[in-house]
């Protein structure tokens, strides 16, 4: 199953999802959130998710 690619503003369905699987897996920081989450999604940066 794939995650739709719609988004709101500069996040789309797929970016959210990266960043809820990297939460536990990080520090907390928005850098570290982006980090492991483009593990999962490589659209996913720091400045959009501190935004």
């Amino acid at each position: 199953m794939t995650t739709p690619n719609r988004g709101v503003g500069k996040f789309t369905a797929q970016n959210l999802v990266a960043v809820l699987r990297a939460t536990p897996e990080s520090n907390g920081t928005d850098a570290d959130v982006a980090r492991v989450a483009e593990d999962y999604d490589d659209g996913v940066r720091s400045h959009n998710i501190a935004n």
